[in-house]
């Protein structure tokens, strides 16, 4: 399907206003008009003509009904988790720069558009817009929709309740059509309760950045806090000032390194535009920090330059897994899995599969089954965050196996398991615990996966009930190429990549069970794809 005909489909069945832009992201027309009318076919059609292979953008806000959070770095991904569940079903996009765009209704209240009204996150609503599925990027990297998380495939969710009173005393239009962004407050009322620590730390980081020194920055502050509304003691004053200075000395020496950083979780061509808006370098200064530690990227010859684009930039990537003809690479692995999930879906060389399950359901016992019936064919490293050695000693006895017939490494390891995953062999990670920056299991899978050759790693992760996904959401389905759900004495696989038959799509199958002494896992059902099964 062609953009523009996605761009129709987007027209025709949801009913949002679409324009079309460039790769830089800026609008090919001026779109004002289209906040209020969709467009026709007519014009859809004349710009598929006139803008060869351009993207498209939804135009949010009443109209379309939608407004987009817009997630750029991890920080911003552990604020917002603050304000949006973890398992939350609702349209979700992600980005080039690996970010993420969550679409949720237009609240009634209206709300305009917002940079960084959270560190690292964008409000998108009215009078805004952003790009859509399946345009593409700068880079070369796709706009693409999360895996069964399509408008297509589920409906826009309401905006949760926590970020809704964040948002709107922030952002209300009035009518007169301004924006009232909170408080309006009187002239002159700076240095208040409540904001006097930043006002102290924006004083700084302006006397900083402009050269003055360290003493006559002191000074300056010393009689601002002095003049506070509660003033500060003297003693609080100069530790409140003391502190000010170091953050701002601080974030002025941290811009290199994180550029360094930004650059070095980029895909493909990026824009320094994109790093100093995804950074908040917003001043001069700021910007030539940065652009010097660009040159000397280049330099370096860790990055180069884009050869006609300005300020377009790439990695240079200098490792590789070269392929020799000559190598005899097994198509896939012969893993064997419990109620025979092998005849079903096929598991490939370094690959990563995901047991999310709720509390109770079985998932030990399904990982240990799957460690003792492929121990004779791989070595098997068994990660346990939970089971402690006489645990552990507990339940292996239950499968009636005498001790020293068990092959299996079992390890006690509850973060960082990238460090010893065997390359080559089967890895058993039960389970995966992550506390509060749910959003950041995507990025311990990759780590996972990268430390494998040729291997598989199998992990397992807490669930919520009624949950569609475990934690980390649909993060966690991305790497994956088998995932499984599984609830009490059930199963259900929830993606697979590759089918171990042509004609039988795996993708939703499920099955009832029971697991007996702890260790025996019994087929009670055929596998089937009836929809009720977990409600």
């Amino acid at each position: 399907m062609t953009t523009s005909e996605t761009a129709r489909e987007y027209i025709a069945k949801l009913g949002w206003s679409i324009i079309p832009c460039k790769k830089d992201k800026h609008p090919f027309i001026a779109w004002n008009e289209f906040n209020d009318r969709l467009p026709t076919t007519e014009e859809v059609d004349n710009w598929e003509k006139k803008y060869h292979n351009h993207n498209i953008a939804l135009v949010t806000g009443n109209l379309s009904g939608v407004c987009i959070i817009d997630v750029d770095t991890t920080e911003g991904r552990r604020e917002l988790q603050r304000y949006v569940s973890d398992d939350i079903r609702t349209p979700m996009v992600s980005t080039p720069s690996l970010g993420l765009h969550l679409y949720f209704k237009m609240p009634t209240i209206p709300i305009g558009n917002a940079v960084r009204f959270l560190p690292g996150v964008d409000v998108r609503a009215e009078h805004g817009y952003a790009v859509l599925p399946p345009s593409v990027g700068a880079s070369g990297v796709s706009y693409e929709w999360l895996p069964g998380l399509s408008p297509f495939e589920v409906p826009v969710a309401e905006l949760p309740p926590a970020l809704l009173e964040l948002l709107v005393p922030k952002l209300t239009i009035t009518q007169n059509g301004l924006f009232n962004r909170g408080r309006k407050m009187p002239e002159g009322d700076i240095l208040v309760s409540g904001r006097r620590d930043e006002d102290l730390f924006h004083a700084a980081n302006g006397m900083i950045r402009g050269g003055m020194s360290y003493q006559e920055t002191l000074d300056y502050l010393l009689i601002l806090a002095s003049r506070c509304d509660p003033p500060f003691s003297q003693a609080e004053a100069r530790a409140k000032v003391d502190s000010a200075i170091k953050r701002a000395m601080s974030r002025e020496r941290s811009i290199g390194t994180e550029i360094q950083e930004w650059i070095g979780d980029s895909r493909g061509w990026f824009s320094i535009k994109d790093a100093y808006h995804q950074l908040g370098l917003n001043t001069r200064s700021l910007q030539k920090i940065a652009m010097a530690t660009i040159h000397e990227m280049i330099i370096e010859k860790a990055i180069e330059q884009h050869g006609s684009l300005n300020g377009m930039y790439r990695k240079i990537m200098n490792d590789a897994n070269f392929i020799t003809l000559e190598e005899q690479v097994d198509p896939y692995m012969d893993i064997a899995w419990p109620f025979q999930i092998e005849n079903y879906v096929l598991t490939l060389p370094k690959s990563i599969a995901i047991v999310a399950g709720t509390p109770n359901s079985g998932k030990s016992a399904l990982l240990l089954n799957v460690a003792r019936m492929n121990q004779d064919n791989f070595k098997v490293r068994y990660f346990s965050s939970e089971m402690g050695k006489t645990e552990i000693i507990t339940r292996v006895k239950k499968f009636g196996f005498p001790l020293n017939t068990w092959k299996v490494e079992f390890l006690e390891r509850s973060e960082n398991f990238a460090d010893l995953i065997i390359p080559n062999g089967l890895n058993i990670i039960d389970f995966l615990e992550v506390h509060t920056d749910f959003f950041a299991v995507g990025g311990e899978i990759k780590k996972i996966f990268d430390a494998l050759d040729q291997g598989l790693a199998v992990i397992a992760l807490q669930r919520n009930p009624g949950a569609p996904t475990g934690i980390g959401g649909f993060r966690s389905m991305e790497k994956p190429r088998l995932y499984l759900n599984m609830d009490h004495g059930k199963i259900q696989i929830a993606k697979a990549k590759n089918w171990a038959q042509e004609q039988l799509n795996p993708n939703g199958l499920k099955c009832e069970f029971n697991i007996v002494n702890g260790c025996s896992m019994r087929q009670k059902t055929g596998w089937t794809t009836d929809q009720s099964f977990f409600s």
